[in-house]
């Protein structure tokens, strides 16, 4: 285990969020956040 994030799991999350109905705002926050935990 441990902080690895994969593409594959940040395409996961993305994905995941897209097939929801969510505000524009909201899923830019959840792709900063993504892309936070690859820095």
């Amino acid at each position: 285990m441990g902080d690895s994030v994969t593409p594959e799991i940040i395409g996961n999350m993305i994905r995941q969020y897209f097939s929801q109905e969510r505000p524009e705002e909201e899923t830019i926050q959840a792709l900063g956040n993504a892309a936070n935990l690859l820095i």
